[in-house]
């Protein structure tokens, strides 16, 4: 289980990127991006910061079409970017 949302994204005076969440009470680290002179690090950091968000934006969307494929003849296999949520889902989650 990851640590409970909401990640917050700070961008440090050294110019490095970190990500923090309530854990246990207090805000910890739970991830740092460097180098801080890369032009893909604000932007890595910030996905990070959404992970919770995507997760669970991921899981509603596989229920839903889980629902449609129960409620109609629509198929899951008929819409292939269902397998890439539920990909991302997994990788999400270790496995």
């Amino acid at each position: 289980m990851h640590s409970k949302e909401p990640w917050k994204v700070h961008h440090l005076e050294d110019g490095s990127w970190v990500i923090t969440a309530k854990v246990d009470g207090q805000d910890a680290r739970i991830a740092e991006c460097y180098p801080s002179d890369w032009s893909e690090t604000p932007a890595n950091a910030h996905l990070m910061g959404a992970a919770p968000e995507l997760l669970k934006a991921c899981k509603l969307m596989r229920d839903h079409i889980a629902k449609l494929a129960n409620d109609s003849d629509f198929c899951w296999r008929d819409w292939p970017e269902a397998y890439e949520v539920d990909a991302a889902i997994t990788k999400a989650k270790g496995k």
